[in-house]
């Protein structure tokens, strides 16, 4: 998974649901490093 494309993504259509995702998506990112 590239997060850092994601982020991107999720930013340029600034929908909440996916900003949820995208921060889901970084706690885990964290913990697993």
């Amino acid at each position: 998974m590239d997060l850092d494309r994601d982020h991107r993504v999720y930013s340029q259509k600034g929908l909440a649901q996916n900003q949820l995702k995208l921060g889901h998506n970084c706690l885990c990112f964290v913990y697993q490093h």
